[in-house]
Protein backbone atom coordinates (compact mmCIF):
# COMPACT_ATOMS: atom_id res chain seq x y z
CA UNK A 1 0.00 0.00 0.00
CA UNK A 2 1.29 3.59 -1.02
CA UNK A 3 -0.37 6.93 0.76
CA UNK A 4 0.64 10.11 0.54
CA UNK A 5 -0.46 12.98 2.58
CA UNK A 6 0.54 16.67 1.65
CA UNK A 7 -0.14 19.24 3.99
CA UNK A 8 1.18 22.90 2.59
CA UNK A 9 4.56 22.57 3.72
CA UNK A 10 4.70 19.02 5.07
CA UNK A 11 4.22 15.64 3.60
CA UNK A 12 4.27 12.14 4.67
CA UNK A 13 4.46 8.83 2.70
CA UNK A 14 3.39 5.59 4.46
CA UNK A 15 4.60 2.35 1.59
CA UNK A 16 4.46 -0.94 3.69
CA UNK A 17 3.44 -0.04 6.54
CA UNK A 18 6.41 2.40 7.21
CA UNK A 19 5.95 6.28 7.68
CA UNK A 20 8.64 8.85 6.34
CA UNK A 21 8.34 12.38 6.07
CA UNK A 22 8.78 14.33 2.57
CA UNK A 23 10.55 17.08 2.33
CA UNK A 24 12.75 19.33 0.27
CA UNK A 25 12.86 18.28 -3.43
CA UNK A 26 10.69 15.31 -3.45
CA UNK A 27 7.85 17.17 -1.25
CA UNK A 28 8.24 19.86 -4.38
CA UNK A 29 7.65 17.30 -6.84
CA UNK A 30 4.94 15.54 -4.95
CA UNK A 31 3.19 19.26 -4.92
CA UNK A 32 3.26 19.64 -8.38
CA UNK A 33 2.13 16.50 -9.50
CA UNK A 34 -0.83 16.77 -7.06
CA UNK A 35 -1.47 20.06 -8.91
CA UNK A 36 -1.58 18.66 -12.05
CA UNK A 37 -3.53 15.93 -11.21
CA UNK A 38 -6.24 18.50 -10.22
CA UNK A 39 -5.76 20.66 -13.19
CA UNK A 40 -6.61 17.26 -15.49
CA UNK A 41 -9.62 16.35 -13.46
CA UNK A 42 -11.34 19.65 -13.81
CA UNK A 43 -10.03 20.22 -17.58
CA UNK A 44 -11.89 16.92 -18.59
CA UNK A 45 -14.82 18.18 -16.33
CA UNK A 46 -15.04 21.37 -18.22
CA UNK A 47 -17.16 20.00 -21.08
CA UNK A 48 -19.82 17.67 -20.25
CA UNK A 49 -19.09 13.99 -21.21
CA UNK A 50 -20.61 10.91 -20.15
CA UNK A 51 -17.25 9.26 -20.20
CA UNK A 52 -16.05 11.09 -17.48
CA UNK A 53 -17.53 11.25 -14.00
CA UNK A 54 -16.14 11.74 -10.77
CA UNK A 55 -16.61 11.88 -7.10
CA UNK A 56 -15.04 11.16 -3.52
CA UNK A 57 -14.29 7.73 -2.40
CA UNK A 58 -15.30 6.32 0.72
CA UNK A 59 -12.76 8.32 3.59
CA UNK A 60 -9.91 6.20 4.97
CA UNK A 61 -8.49 6.45 8.35
CA UNK A 62 -5.01 6.98 9.09
CA UNK A 63 -3.39 7.95 11.95
CA UNK A 64 -6.72 9.00 13.23
CA UNK A 65 -7.74 11.34 10.50
CA UNK A 66 -10.09 11.04 7.62
CA UNK A 67 -8.76 10.99 4.42
CA UNK A 68 -10.99 11.01 1.43
CA UNK A 69 -9.59 10.44 -2.25
CA UNK A 70 -11.02 12.42 -4.95
CA UNK A 71 -11.73 9.46 -8.02
CA UNK A 72 -11.86 10.70 -11.76
CA UNK A 73 -13.35 8.10 -13.68
CA UNK A 74 -13.82 7.14 -17.26
CA UNK A 75 -16.51 4.78 -18.36
CA UNK A 76 -15.10 1.51 -19.80
CA UNK A 77 -11.44 1.81 -18.07
CA UNK A 78 -10.50 -0.04 -14.82
CA UNK A 79 -10.17 2.37 -11.64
Amino acid sequence: MFVQILNRDKGWMLVMGDVSDVDGRTLDVAKQASFIGYVIKLLLLQKPDKAFSSGLDPAETIGGQKCPESRLIMSGRPH
